[in-house]
């Protein structure tokens, strides 16, 4: 993932890289530093699942992360070495998994039951949402 979206975004300057898509959305900077929290809280949370019994998954608003957390003025580098690190950490923990660690689950607030393997399935998917986004965005941009 982290090769494509090194792809996606060289090249551009800083200005265009922290450029909103249009009034109310993400500029492809906040897109990067969501993926770099994305990582964070599924590293947590497949954590959790696996050291707790059902264990309670607490959601949490991307958006709300986005402005309160200043995602704009992030440092591209500092979120791309985030992704990096602990997107293999992550393989590495899941490469030493079995099958029933796989099917372990907990308790997400609003979804439901999730287990390791759908948690997988989701990255994959957010994964391709986003790099159609930043796409998207570029191509709003002209670039």
């Amino acid at each position: 993932m982290l090769a494509s979206l090194q792809a996606e975004i060289a090249g551009i300057d800083d200005a265009t890289l922290r450029r909103p898509e249009k009034p109310g959305k993400w500029s492809i900077l906040q897109v990067i530093q969501h993926l770099a929290d994305t990582e964070v809280v599924y590293r947590y949370r497949m954590r959790m699942i696996l050291a707790q019994p059902t264990p309670e998954i607490q959601g949490y608003d991307q958006d709300l992360w986005a402005t309160n957390l200043n995602y704009n003025d992030m440092d591209l580098s500092e979120a791309l070495e985030i992704i990096r690190v602990l997107r293999a950490a992550n393989l590495k923990m899941l490469r030493g998994l079995n099958e029933t660690q796989l099917e372990r689950s907990g308790m997400h607030n609003e979804r439901g039951p999730e287990s390791i393997r759908k948690i997988l399935q989701m990255i994959a998917a957010h994964d391709i949402l986003h790099l159609n986004q930043i796409r998207r965005i570029k191509k709003a941009h002209g670039v």
